[in-house]
């Protein structure tokens, strides 16, 4: 683990912490899958640079269901679709934004598997880029 991570996690309800390699990643994805918020609702996150002051600006964000094996990935207005998932939620799902509005994910945009969006986080951390184990729309 290096000690002066580049990239860090922003949970929905307002928490920064250093995202220093895929370990810590893993850890951060598990809580975004466990975490609920105050509406009751899965909490959404996003990984993205570290910044001087110690906040993240994320720019992958990420939601997983767990009622399904659906996660959502956003980089700016494209969403990640893995080719050939069929396991597509049949109607939307809400996450919690962790203060108190409830954000709703179309079923279509839950459009890749919890294995996929884990590796297109680690692929993130690894070249700072937009993943491209996973194909945008």
């Amino acid at each position: 683990m290096t000690e002066d991570p580049r990239y860090g996690v922003f949970y929905g309800w307002g928490v920064v912490e250093p995202v220093a390699d895929a370990d810590r990643a893993d850890e951060a994805i598990d809580v975004l899958m466990t975490r609920y918020g105050p509406t009751g609702h899965l909490v959404f996150g996003g990984f993205g640079p570290l910044l001087p002051d110690g906040s993240c600006q994320p720019v992958l964000d990420i939601a997983i269901s767990h009622d399904d094996a659906a996660a959502c990935l956003k980089w700016g207005e494209s969403v990640a679709v893995e080719p050939c998932f069929t396991a597509l939620p049949d109607e939307p799902r809400r996450f919690d934004d962790g203060v108190a509005d409830v954000i709703e994910i179309p079923a279509e945009d839950l459009a890749v598997s919890r294995g996929r969006a884990r590796r297109a986080v680690h692929e993130y951390l690894r070249t700072g880029r937009r993943p491209t184990c996973v194909e945008w729309r």
